[in-house]
C-alpha cells in the first residue's frame, strides 16, 4: 500500500472519530430537526461542490470534499437515531430502529450498485471517467 493512501485513510479516521464524538454533543445540546436539517443542507452545498470539482477535473479537491462529506454524516447519524426517541412510543423503539438500520443499508448498498451503474453509462456515453462522474453526480444533486 503506497504512503499516501496509508495517510489518506489514517487522516479520514481520526477526523471521522473527532466529528462523531462532537456529533453526539451536538445532537444533545441542539434540538434534533435542526441538526438533521443542518447536516442535510451541509451535504446537498458539499455534494454540488464535489460536481464542480469533478468538472474541473480536480482529483485533490474532489477527495477532499468526499472527506468533508462524511462530517455532516457523522452529525447525522446520532440525531436520527436520538429523534426516534421523540417520535415513536416506548414499547416500539426497537422496532423503529430495526426499520430505520434496514432502511439505510439498503440505501447505502442500493446506492453503491446503482451509483456504479450510473457512473459506467455516462462514462461511456459522456466519454470518460471524469465525465462520468460529473454527470452521476449531476443527476444525484440536480440543477439547484
Amino acid at each position: 500500500m503506497r504512503t499516501g493512501t496509508r495517510v489518506a485513510r489514517r487522516f479520514v479516521r481520526r477526523s471521522a472519530g473527532v466529528v462523531r464524538a462532537a456529533g453526539g454533543w451536538v445532537t444533545d445540546r441542539f434540538p434534533k430537526s435542526r441538526v438533521l436539517k443542518f447536516a442535510a443542507a451541509a451535504q446537498i452545498v458539499l455534494f454540488a461542490a464535489l460536481a464542480a470539482a469533478l468538472r474541473q477535473q480536480q482529483l485533490a479537491l474532489a477527495i477532499t470534499l468526499v472527506v468533508l462529506l462524511a462530517m455532516p454524516m457523522a452529525l447525522f447519524a446520532p440525531a436520527k437515531r436520538g429523534i426516534l426517541l421523540e417520535l415513536v412510543p416506548a414499547k416500539k423503539l426497537s422496532r423503529a430502529v430495526g426499520w430505520m438500520e434496514m432502511f439505510s443499508v439498503s440505501a447505502l448498498l442500493l446506492g453503491a450498485y446503482f451509483g456504479g451503474r450510473m457512473f459506467d453509462h455516462w462514462a461511456v456515453v459522456k466519454g470518460g471517467p471524469w465525465q462520468g462522474a460529473f454527470w452521476t453526480a449531476m443527476v444525484l444533486v440536480g440543477p439547484r
